[in-house]
């Protein structure tokens, strides 16, 4: 089953602002949302906030 997330779920796993999510929204950037039919609020795929982030991950040497 798939798990949702709200802007303000995603900016406190991203420290990300509200306003700066929106920005990214309106510029089609960095996380991919959502709005359900009926619905105007945006909502993001919480396995696919995860993929991104683990791709975000940098090696660092020992």
């Amino acid at each position: 089953m798939t798990e949702w997330m709200t802007p303000e779920e995603l900016a406190r796993l991203t420290g990300h602002d509200l306003k700066s999510l929106a920005n990214l929204r309106s510029a089609k950037r960095r996380f991919p949302f959502y709005r359900l039919q009926g619905s105007r609020k945006p909502l993001y795929k919480r396995e696919e906030i995860d993929a991104i982030i683990e791709a975000s991950r940098i090696e660092v040497r020992p």
